[in-house]
C-alpha cells in the first residue's frame, strides 16, 4: 500500500514539471529609434504591424530616453530601427551590444557596435537598388520606386535576402547567431514582407498554418443596393461552397435628392442579406454611411477629414482654425480639447448607430472596416471599445491619410489596442480591365510564398456575376488554398446590451428581451394574440359562472 501510494505522489509531482515544459513564453519586445524629430514614423508603425503577428507585448522607445531599469528588464527580444545618422548614447550602445537575447538591427549606425556586428564592414556610400530577392522563398520582387540601402560586406552566415541594382545584387538581410541586420529602414512596399518572412527566423517560431488562407470580401452594400444582384451572387457562393465576407453599410444617404434608406425600408434586401448570413455570409460594418461631406454613400470618406486632410475634429460646415486664429496658447489648448472631443463623440455616436441598426435587422456584425481604410488613431482605440477583429489596410498616421500599409499576415499592432487585423492584400477587380483577375492572382500567388500570408480580396457586387466568376475561376486554382469563414472565427462584438461573438460553433448572440423585440411580433400577431387573450378571459368567466351555479 505505502509503495503504491509513493508511486502516485511521484507521478503527481512529474505532472506539472512535464506540463511547464510545454509553455511557450511570449516574447517581450523593445524597439528603440531614432529619428528625425523623435516621434513614431510610418515606418516604426510598419514595423508594429509586423511584430503584432507574433506578441502583442511591444514598447518603443526613443533611443535618447533615459535607459533606467532597461537593462534589468525581462526583455526577450530588442530591435533597433536607425531613421537618421546619429551618434548612439553611451548607455543605449553599451545595452545593445551587451543584450544576451536576439538583436535586430534596421538601417543607419550599426557600425557603432562594432563587437556584435563584426561580421558587417559598412561600405561609404550606398547602394541604389530596385528589387529584392529571398532564395529560400522563391520569391523576387519589384519595388515600386528605386531607394537607397546601406551597402556593406559580410563574413556571417550567407544572406537571407538580397537587394538588386543596376550594378549586381547586394546582403540585405543578414545574420550571425542571435544578431540580425536588414540594410534600411524604410519598410513600405516588399521590403516589409520580407522582413516579416525573417521575423519567423527572428523569433524562433513556425507558421501557424501550412495552408494559404484566403477571404473575399463584397464591397459597399448599403440599402440602396439590388437585391436580385446580391442573390444571385449569394447562390454561387453558396453552390461552390466559399464562405465570404460582406461590408455593409446600415444607411445609405444621397445629397442630390435628399434621400436617406434604411435597411427597415428595404424588408427584400434584408431578407436576402440574412439568407447570406445563414449561407456563409460574414458581416463586416463598413461605417454609418460612408460619409462625412456632400458624397453619395459609398463613395466618401466618414472618419477622415479628406478636404483637409486630418481627423474630422468640427462639423463638415465649419472650417478649422490654426494656432494664428488664437490670441493665447490657453485659448488654442481649449478649442484643441474641443476638437478631440468632437472626434470622439462623433465616431461613437457613428459605431453605435452602427451596430444598433445592423441588430434591429438581424444582421449581425464580426468586424469593422473603415470607409477607404482611413481613421485616425484615436479612431482605432475607440473601435477596440467595440470590436475585437478589423478588415482592410491600416491607416499609419494622423498627418495624411495616404499613409496606409497592410501586413502579409494577421497581426495584432499595439495601435489597434487589442483588435485583431485581417490584411487586405491582393486588391480588387477594377471596371473595364480585361485581365484584372489574372493580375489579382499573380498576386496571390506571391502571397502564397511568405509565411502564413493571407490573400485579402475584395469585390464590388455592382459589377455583376461574370467577374465574380472569373476571379473566383483564377483564385481556385491556387493550391492548397482554404477560405476564412469568419463566422467560425473567434470575434467579439460589444455594445450596452448587444453582444455578439462567434467561434467554432458559429454565432451567438447575447441581447436583453427589449421592447423593440416585444413590439415586432405584436405588428405581425396581434390580432391572434388578443383574440386568444379573450378567448382565455371568456372560458374563465364562464367557469366562474357554473361554479356559481352549483
Amino acid at each position: 500500500m505505502k509503495r503504491k501510494l509513493l508511486l502516485f505522489l511521484t507521478i503527481l509531482l512529474l505532472v506539472p514539471i512535464h506540463t511547464s515544459a510545454q509553455i511557450t513564453k511570449e516574447p517581450k519586445v523593445l524597439v528603440l529609434y531614432s529619428t528625425e524629430d523623435g516621434q513614431v514614423t510610418n515606418n516604426i508603425q510598419i514595423l508594429n504591424t509586423l511584430l503584432g503577428h507574433f506578441t502583442d507585448n511591444v514598447t518603443l522607445k526613443n533611443v535618447d530616453q533615459s535607459m533606467e531599469h532597461i537593462a534589468n528588464s525581462s526583455y526577450t527580444h530588442v530591435i533597433y530601427i536607425g531613421d537618421k545618422k546619429e551618434h548612439l548614447p553611451d548607455e543605449a550602445n553599451q545595452f545593445l551590444e551587451n543584450f544576451s537575447g536576439s538583436l535586430l538591427f534596421l538601417g543607419k549606425n550599426i557600425e557603432q557596435l562594432p563587437n556584435r556586428f563584426s561580421f558587417i564592414t559598412l561600405k561609404e556610400e550606398e547602394v541604389q537598388i530596385r528589387s529584392l530577392q529571398y532564395p529560400t522563398r522563391h520569391l523576387k520582387s519589384s519595388l515600386h520606386e528605386e531607394r537607397l540601402i546601406q551597402q556593406f560586406d559580410t563574413t556571417g552566415e550567407p544572406p537571407i535576402a538580397y537587394a538588386i541594382g543596376s550594378n549586381g545584387m547586394y546582403p540585405f538581410i543578414v545574420k550571425q547567431n542571435q544578431s540580425y541586420y536588414v540594410a534600411t529602414s524604410q519598410l513600405f512596399d516588399w521590403t516589409s514582407h520580407y522582413v516579416g518572412e525573417m521575423l519567423f527566423s527572428y523569433f524562433g517560431q513556425q507558421p501557424v498554418t501550412s495552408k494559404h488562407r484566403a477571404y473575399l470580401r463584397l464591397e459597399d452594400v448599403h440599402p440602396a443596393a439590388d437585391p436580385k444582384q446580391l442573390q444571385t451572387i449569394a447562390k454561387l457562393l453558396k453552390e461552390k461552397n466559399i464562405p465570404y465576407m460582406i461590408a455593409v453599410i446600415p444607411v445609405y444617404k444621397d445629397p442630390n435628392t435628399g434621400k436617406t434608406i434604411h435597411f427597415q425600408d428595404k424588408p427584400e434586401l434584408v431578407d436576402v442579406l440574412r439568407f447570406m448570413q445563414s449561407n456563409g455570409g460574414s458581416i463586416i460594418m463598413h461605417g454609418y454611411t460612408h460619409q462625412f461631406y456632400d458624397s453619395e454613400t459609398g463613395e466618401g470618406f466618414e472618419f477622415w477629414d479628406i478636404k483637409t486632410d486630418q481627423p474630422i475634429r468640427y462639423p463638415n460646415h465649419e472650417t478649422p482654425k490654426t494656432r494664428r486664429d488664437f490670441k493665447s496658447e490657453e485659448a488654442y489648448d481649449k478649442y484643441m480639447k474641443n476638437a478631440k472631443n468632437f472626434e470622439e463623440a462623433y465616431i461613437t455616436e457613428r459605431i453605435e448607430k452602427g451596430i444598433e441598426e445592423l441588430t434591429l435587422a438581424k444582421l449581425y456584425p464580426l468586424a469593422f472596416e473603415a470607409p477607404h481604410y482611413a481613421i485616425s488613431q484615436k479612431g482605432y482605440e475607440i473601435l477596440s471599445r467595440y470590436f475585437s477583429t478589423y478588415v482592410g489596410q491600416l491607416q499609419l498616421e494622423d498627418t495624411t491619410w495616404k499613409a496606409m500599409h497592410a501586413p502579409a499576415f494577421p497581426s495584432k499592432p499595439s495601435f489597434l489596442h487589442g483588435m485583431n487585423l485581417l490584411p487586405e492584400t491582393v486588391g480588387f477587380i477594377e471596371p473595364n480591365q480585361p485581365h484584372a483577375a489574372s493580375k489579382m492572382k499573380e498576386h496571390a500567388l506571391s502571397v502564397t510564398k511568405l509565411s502564413d500570408g493571407i490573400i485579402g480580396a475584395f469585390y464590388h457586387p455592382y459589377l455583376g456575376i461574370k467577374p465574380l466568376k472569373d476571379l473566383l475561376n483564377e483564385l481556385e486554382t491556387i493550391p492548397n488554398i482554404e477560405w476564412i469563414d469568419l463566422q467560425r472565427e473567434s470575434n467579439e462584438v460589444k455594445m450596452k446590451d448587444i453582444h455578439i461573438t462567434s467561434n467554432k460553433d458559429g454565432i451567438h448572440i447575447d441581447k436583453p428581451f427589449s421592447l423593440s423585440d416585444t413590439i415586432e411580433p405584436l405588428k405581425k400577431y396581434g390580432f391572434f394574440l388578443i383574440l386568444g387573450i379573450i378567448m382565455i378571459v371568456f372560458l374563465l368567466l364562464v367557469r366562474r359562472a357554473k361554479r356559481l351555479e352549483s
